[in-house]
């Protein structure tokens, strides 16, 4: 059970908060995430050069994406759509930290030895694949 400002946000099994979060602030409090401005395409989210499919539709034309750092995938590719700006060994883990183009941030993590980091350090261009999601309306607050 979740509760922000003594009111109830989400209640529910663990696995099913983490995996449907029903706000972004539930989203937000489970966990290392991105939060991704986008515009809402049809049934997309666009973040950049980034094209997220959307599970539920989203109203409006404005969406914020969360994506775990766990639900991303990166890849070495010239010329790709991201440039690594660090990678840093978390132990068992690596984070990597790269900018979109046009300027957005956007972190993932990765088992040390995992067959995805081949060639992926800073300066290096990388493919992005949002493997899973959840987007909120963009109401325009501040967070």
């Amino acid at each position: 059970m979740l509760i922000q400002h003594g009111r109830l946000e989400q209640a529910g099994a663990p696995l099913e908060i983490l995996d449907r979060p029903a706000s972004e602030f539930v989203a937000r409090f489970i966990g290392d995430v991105n939060v991704l401005q986008a515009e809402v395409r049809g049934g997309a989210a666009v973040a950049g050069p980034l094209e997220i499919r959307l599970a539920e539709p989203v109203p409006g034309p404005r969406a914020r994406v969360v994506v775990r750092s766990y639900d991303l995938k990166f890849w070495r590719e010239d010329p790709g759509m991201a440039t690594v700006r660090r990678v840093s060994a978390l132990g068992d883990r690596v984070r990597v930290d790269a900018v979109l183009d046009g300027g957005m941030p956007i972190f993932a993590q990765f088992p040390r030895r995992s067959s995805l980091l081949r060639g992926v350090e800073a300066g290096a261009r990388i493919h992005v694949e949002v493997t899973s999601a959840q987007a909120f309306p963009d109401r325009g607050e501040e967070r």
